[in-house]
């Protein structure tokens, strides 16, 4: 049984989750949480049927609060994944303000004139990693590395996605060669600024509980350098089901020790203030 009771990184029908807010709260609560998050996709200026639509935010907000009631001793908190789109017209700060906290990824990589999605199938995956960077895992780790550092300077946001999305489906169709870490080394960069902007960057399980990989992100190597660099790391679980919200994270705290890591941060209430990162040890 995992040691870890929070997870600030879920989805509802809101976005691409498959549950209601009230039924993904009551999950939560069934599953011993004591801390839980919502985060679903923020909107975006492309046609989409996994974000969540425009002009949503603020009844989603209260569709979270009005879920408290169902929460019991668990604290729930509203926040948004935001989906940055190099050259988009960025959310709107007041929407921001009025959230718990935001989760910031990069789904969308601005290539030419377009968005591609890298992460919505295989197919879209291929297109754009052969296409546009002819099989270059090298050259489309530092494009999107750039573009992640972008949304950090944009966004700001309390928490850092999945970094390495771009493994996503290399596991079930090998497309590059993991053994060679050099892939990776673009995005200590951006561990780097996370470390600057204070940041905390997930181990996210969220490709374990949908069957995509059999181990969480990030990379070990990407973990270690967050341990000795002292950039702050949380476990979540990128829940689309109620049957996810704690899948892998037995997997996700003992990756997590073998790399250095020696505590996990969570957000707690503090009264009518807001939220405050605390320190929990694994």
């Amino acid at each position: 049984m995992n040691d870890w009771k929070h997870n600030y990184h879920s989805h509802s029908l809101y976005s691409d989750g498959k549950n209601s807010i009230l039924e993904m709260v009551e999950a939560a609560g069934r599953a011993g949480l004591k801390s839980f998050g919502l985060s679903d996709h923020s909107p975006v200026p492309v046609e989409s049927d996994w974000n969540m639509e425009a002009g949503k935010i603020q009844e989603y907000i209260e569709a979270v609060r009005e879920a408290e009631s169902a929460a019991g001793p668990m604290e729930l908190f509203a926040g948004i994944e935001i989906d940055y789109l190099r050259g988009a017209q960025p959310l709107e700060g007041d929407e921001l303000a009025r959230l718990d906290y935001t989760v910031g990824s990069l789904h969308y990589l601005s290539v030419g004139d377009d968005w591609e999605i890298i992460d919505y199938s295989v197919e879209h995956f291929e297109k754009l990693f052969r296409g546009h960077f002819g099989g270059d895992i090298r050259a489309m780790s530092m494009e999107y590395s750039r573009q992640q550092s972008e949304m950090l300077e944009l966004y700001r946001p309390d928490m850092l996605g999945h970094i390495d999305l771009l493994s996503k489906f290399n596991q079930k169709k090998p497309f590059f060669d993991e053994s060679d870490k050099s892939w990776l080394h673009p995005l200590f960069d951006v561990l780097e600024l996370a470390k600057e902007l204070d940041v905390i960057v997930e181990i996210n399980t969220g490709a374990i509980s949908r069957g995509y990989r059999d181990v969480p992100y990030p990379a070990p190597m990407l973990i270690r350098r967050c341990a000795q660099r002292g950039i702050r790391m949380t476990l979540n679980g990128d829940a689309h089901t109620p049957e996810g919200l704690t899948t892998g994270y037995d997997a996700g705290l003992n990756l997590a020790r073998e790399c250095g890591i020696k505590e996990l941060w969570r957000m707690t209430k503090k009264g009518s203030c807001g939220t405050e990162w605390m320190p929990e040890g694994i």
